[in-house]
């Protein structure tokens, strides 16, 4: 009975000040809103794995999905609105969650996808390379169940996944310390398996400066700069960058327009860097 009263004297409240809502529609923005406490007894917390506390801290969000996706004028919410078709096409739920909801085993881990479920969990600041990179991980597996692309990405990249960087909590790096793109890899991350071979590439995509503007805001800092956008310096000589942007182009991972632009960016300041 208290509930009730609590809840009737919510939705009064909200009435009052948006009285051109029904009772419905009120009902509804309270349950989107909220986040129901969802707690971890301290005697299940001993045993649970780091995957089951995840997913019992996801039962307090409401993901997005391809039926909740559009506001009421008929455009798409965020992140749904910065994706296109080749990646969004198996997406069947996104879950903007708050960072202490990941129980990552790294540091360095900041957003990852379920790729069985097609599920994509993304912390509040994301930006569009990480976005890119998780819904990269979700048509990476979807094709896996249909086609040849990931034995196809393997025979391109020709190198022994796994053993050429270092992964501990604070980084992942190349066997010698560094994280420069190599090896046909855009980073150290890529060379760890093929599914993050794909998505640092597809992440680049999601660049958010083009290579001129990226140099005037780092002040010509090349190392910052290669930090932060690794396929602006990667080596064209080395014909499986390009072969792996071909791939992604045939398997629907880009458009025309996207596959043309990541095709002139590939390598573009690698000049500044290597001369």
């Amino acid at each position: 009975m208290k509930r009730g009263l609590i809840f009737l004297s919510t939705v009064l409240a909200l009435a009052s000040c948006k009285t051109s809502n029904s009772l419905i529609e009120i009902e509804q923005e309270i349950k989107q809103t909220s986040e129901p406490e969802v707690v971890i007894l301290e005697e299940e917390d001993d045993f649970l794995t780091k995957e089951q506390k995840h997913k019992i801290a996801l039962q307090k969000y409401i993901p997005l999905t391809p039926e909740n996706k559009f506001n009421a004028d008929g455009s798409e919410k965020a992140p749904f609105n910065l994706l296109e078709g080749g990646l969004e096409e198996y997406i069947k739920k996104i879950y903007i969650i708050k960072d202490k909801d990941f129980y990552h085993e790294y540091k360095w881990a900041a957003a990852h996808a379920h790729t069985d479920e097609r599920i994509i969990c993304l912390p509040k600041w994301y930006n569009k390379s990480l976005l890119f990179h998780e819904a990269a991980h979700v048509r990476q597996g979807a094709l896996d169940e249909i086609t040849l692309f990931t034995e196809n990405w393997i025979g391109v990249a020709n190198i022994r996944y796994g053993s050429l960087a270092d992964v501990t909590n604070e980084d992942v790096l190349w066997k010698d310390g560094t994280d420069e793109p190599r090896e046909g890899c855009v980073t150290a991350y890529g060379s760890t398996n093929s599914y993050e071979d794909v998505a640092t590439f597809v992440g680049a995509l999601g660049y958010e400066k083009s290579p001129l503007e990226a140099l005037i805001d780092l002040d010509n800092n090349i190392d910052e700069c290669i930090e932060m956008y690794p396929l602006y310096f990667c080596d064209k000589n080395d014909a499986r960058y390009q072969k792996k942007l071909d791939l992604l182009y045939e398997y629907g991972f880009f458009n025309y327009q996207e596959y043309c632009s990541m095709t002139e960016n590939l390598g573009c300041l690698r000049y500044l860097w290597k001369n």
